[in-house]
């Protein structure tokens, strides 16, 4: 159970490997069930009742996979907003594109809105969201190179401004420091 990939602190491809392992090793053990039925129905054994328990796994598994695919190309997104340069971010283009993957999330069936890593996504999201007059506050000409030095510090970051990028300060905590 803990080695599911259900939660929102593992990236869509990390968890859509994990579930490639397990459904391999799932579509084995369901193939491997299926022989021993045959071969006790051939040597005129008790076949049984045959058990459900790995195809209904196997469902979770798929609809798991599901998830992680929808929830891969926001995910996406968001890094590709993270991974933007802060010397060259216009502040207002990071809302409206984060709003606009709100928009999308939220446009997604309630059947993948009921996992964690849909939720994990959304609220990571919204707080990046409500940190914008932050992030508005530190786009100004009037902090100058010395200045970014004392909060690259504060923030604990090991960069030049010019390496800097929007997840570094996202990362670091900018949002829980306010001013």
């Amino acid at each position: 159970g803990e080695n599911k990939p259900l939660m929102g602190n593992i990236t869509p491809n990390e968890a859509l490997e994990t579930l490639a392992k397990f459904e391999f090793n799932m579509k084995k053990a369901q193939l491997d069930q299926e022989n021993l039925v045959k071969a006790k129905d051939a040597l005129g054994l008790d076949v049984g009742a045959t058990s459900t328990a790995i195809s209904s796994c196997l469902d979770e598994l798929l609809d798991l996979k599901e998830v992680w695919e929808v929830v891969s190309k926001p995910h996406e997104t968001l890094q590709e907003i993270k991974d933007s340069p802060w010397a060259t971010t216009v502040v207002r283009k990071v809302r409206s594109k984060l709003d606009d993957l709100l928009i999308a999330l939220r446009s997604l069936p309630n059947r993948i809105r009921q996992y964690n890593a849909y939720t994990a996504l959304y609220d990571e999201i919204k707080s990046y969201l409500s940190g914008q007059s932050s992030l508005s506050d530190m786009k100004t000409d009037a902090l100058k190179d010395r200045h970014w030095k004392t909060i690259l510090q504060k923030l604990n970051i090991h960069v030049s401004y010019n390496e800097l990028t929007i997840g570094m300060l996202w990362d670091h905590g900018l949002l829980d420091r306010k001013k």
